[in-house]
């Protein structure tokens, strides 16, 4: 199963064949050909815990989690891509496959902060600048009474929590 740092230089990877490129072709195997994004611009690539994103011009990003057994590999000029995949994108004549990955969707990207499987990831330690002041405030916010009863520091300061054993009071 791929982990984040898998995910983190497969963007940096991906980042540097695409940025910058336009798309000459993008398929998802659920839509098929995106024909409307044809020669839009790729912003960046960026990973967000194990969701891919490919940030297109024009306020869209493609979000790909790869799920236990998805990959994405590179292809050489005028090669096939391999079997059926989920997701295959070309721009500036470089090529990259994506097969079988749990999810692949368009997305507008003004609307990623409040994408249900996006939204509730904390701060990207593997990112190289973590918003440790949005974690701080995130973490402030909210119904105290509620975080309190069910934290799990709490939980397990908890008398009925503790193991049971000759050291326990």
């Amino acid at each position: 199963m791929p982990e984040g740092d898998t995910i983190h230089r497969l963007a940096s990877a991906m980042g540097r064949d695409l940025t910058g490129r336009r798309l000459e072709h993008l398929e998802l195997q659920h839509l098929g050909t995106v024909s409307e994004l044809r020669g839009a611009r790729v912003e960046q690539v960026a990973a967000q815990g194990k969701h891919l994103l490919v940030h297109l011009e024009g306020d869209w990003s493609l979000r790909v989690h790869l799920g236990m057994k998805g990959r994405w590999r590179r292809l050489g000029p005028g090669r096939p891509p391999p079997g059926l995949p989920t997701v295959l994108i070309q721009a500036g004549g470089r090529q990259w496959a994506c097969v079988r990955a749990y999810q692949a969707e368009l997305v507008r990207t003004g609307r990623l902060r409040t994408h249900p499987r996006l939204a509730r990831l904390g701060p990207d330690l593997l990112a190289d600048e973590p918003d440790i002041d949005g974690a701080v405030r995130r973490a402030r916010c909210g119904d105290r009474q509620r975080l309190q009863e069910r934290s799990p520091l709490r939980q397990a300061r908890s008398p009925a929590n503790r193991p049971a054993g000759p050291f326990r009071r």
